[in-house]
Order: structure tokens, then sequence, then C-alpha cells
């Protein structure tokens, strides 16, 4: 009877606290742009991004994705890692921030480089974004 009750109480732990979550938001840039301004919008992401993220750890990658029109992108490399990436679609510019972490919910630095590069969108001149997808989390 001991061993069931033990079996009973890991298999609980395990259920609820051996997730991994998949964590992603996505912001659309509007107005739609012209294939100049794209590369003018490029630019300016790119010198508004870039100290944010270098700050905590992510730097410029190559997308191992096969996503078309990819702008920028930006990874910290780990397995768990955190990626940020603009691509430009059919409605216009869309920044994606992800994570896929073991646990549940945010983790504080995910939470954290979301919040600044939000103020970093806020503060662009002549865009206005919309937010897509509102703290999206899939648990696995």
């Amino acid at each position: 009877m001991r061993f069931i009750n033990i079996f009973i109480l890991l298999s609980i732990l395990g259920l609820t606290g051996c997730m991994d979550t998949y964590n992603h938001r996505q912001y659309l840039l509007v107005p739609e742009l012209s294939k100049d301004q794209v590369e003018e919008l490029k630019q300016k992401l790119t010198i508004a991004f870039e100290p944010i993220l270098e700050k905590h750890g992510l730097y410029r990658s190559t997308p191992n994705s096969k996503v078309e029109g990819v702008i920028l992108y930006y990874s910290d490399g780990g397995n768990f890692g955190i990626g940020v990436g603009g691509r430009n679609t059919s409605q216009g510019v869309v920044i994606d921030i992800t994570h896929f972490h073991p646990g549940r919910g945010e983790t504080p630095r995910y939470s954290e480089i979301v919040e600044e590069l939000v103020k970093t969108l806020r503060d662009l001149e002549n865009f206005s974004y919309i937010e897509l997808d509102y703290r999206s989390q899939i648990e696995i």
C-alpha cells in the first residue's frame, strides 16, 4: 500500500511540475509598408532592439526555420531559448517573441524582454502596433 501511495504522489508531481511551456507573443506593425520602407524599418528595429537583446544575451542569428520574409532574428542559441524575430507578411511586419522552457508560465527574463521590446515598439515614430496573440502559452 505504501508503494502505491508513493507512486501516486510521484505521478502527481510529475504531471504538475514537470511540464514544458511554449510562450509566444506577436505584434503587427501598421501601416503596411513598401519594400523600401521595410528595409528602413529593419534598420530602425535593429538599432532599437539590439542593445536590449544583447543585454539579455540574445544575438543576431540565422533562423533555423524556412519562414519567408524574415527581416531580423535574434536568439540566445539555447535549446530552451528565447527568440525574437521580425518578418514581412502580406498583412505587414510581424514581430515574434518566443520562448520554450521547462516549467509553467513565463520566466522573469522573458517577461522583462517582452516589456522592454513593447516599450520600444510604442516609441517607434510613424508606426503603431497591434498585439496579435496575448500571452499564448502551450503546456507540453
